[in-house]
């Protein structure tokens, strides 16, 4: 469960974060804020469908949400 959160939050705040550039440049000054957050950002995203599927998996064997 923790690789799927870290997966979708490492995302969304990429997201976010693009937002925010954008909103507070543009031009030269946008295209190197951007190039730096791509470097910042850089992951190996997870096998969220094998994830998804372990989850499952587990909460199935248990008959509840494990949390």
């Amino acid at each position: 469960m923790t690789g799927l959160l870290a997966d979708e939050t490492m995302a969304l705040a990429e997201q976010a974060a693009r937002r925010v550039l954008a909103a507070c440049g543009e031009g030269d000054l946008l295209r190197t804020q951007l190039s730096i957050l791509r470097r910042l950002a850089k992951f190996t995203p997870a096998d969220v469908v094998g994830l998804s599927r372990g989850v499952a998996r587990d909460c199935i064997q248990i008959e509840r949400y494990p949390l």
